[in-house]
């Protein structure tokens, strides 16, 4: 499980508990990370494992300081599950459903491929918000910038797409196309279709959806 800090103040991540919900939405059996201090600062990722060695042999890029090794943390198959991350008085910081749907379509083998969150002012919630790690960058980046990391640039109107073209290899590179918005005022619906060069429609990408004033629409 990788860690990012959004926020602007140091977070003292030992103070912070790892967990899973049930059905109902109720928590599992939550797990202390640490006792003590570990300073997580702005814009720093951090990774929590059982097996931080596995994770040093498997991308030996990862930051051996940016690890945390823990007994135990919640249970997470690979074909679907969640994670919660709570505060020292149990209350909810983020959570995240995920399922294998969620990978790459052309992802053969998805075992070992991270799946990364694309930007941190979306919704971790939100499926389209998330994918299969970068094959150049062995479908892994613990503790370093995410593969697929799509930064939002200065908007120079209402909509814009984030590339003119898609390259969907999975190599990192315009992966996806992420269509960004910022409005004046919330409360519009939105709509976006595609169409292919004969006119025909292609895909539904957003139909009919209630957004907010900023954020960006996913399609891949």
């Amino acid at each position: 499980v990788e860690l990012y800090n959004y926020g602007k103040g140091v977070v003292n991540v030992y103070d912070l508990y790892l967990s899973s919900y049930n059905s109902m939405g109720n928590l599992n059996t939550s797990y202390k990370i640490g006792d003590g201090f570990f300073n997580l600062f702005p814009g720093d990722y951090l990774v929590i494992s059982e097996d931080t060695a596995f994770i040093r042999k498997q991308w030996p890029g990862a930051i051996a300081k940016k690890m945390i090794q823990m007994k135990a943390i919640p249970s997470l198959s690979d074909d679907e599950g969640n994670i919660a991350l709570l505060d020292k008085q149990g209350r909810m910081i983020d959570k995240m459903n995920y399922t294998e749907k969620m990978h790459f379509p052309f992802v053969s083998e998805k075992s070992g491929v991270s799946l990364e969150r694309i930007q941190f002012s979306a919704s971790s919630s939100d499926a389209t918000n998330w994918h299969s790690a970068a094959s150049t960058s062995g479908y892994g980046t613990p503790t370093l910038e995410n593969s697929q990391h799509n930064k939002i640039t200065s908007y120079t109107s209402a909509f814009q797409a984030s590339s003119k073209i898609i390259s969907p290899n999975n190599d990192g590179v315009d992966d996806f196309l992420s269509i960004q918005y910022q409005l004046n005022q919330p409360g519009y619906m939105c709509s976006v279709y595609l169409f292919g060069l004969n006119g025909n429609m292609i895909a539904k990408i957003a139909d009919n959806q209630l957004i907010g004033t900023n954020g960006s629409i996913v399609w891949n």
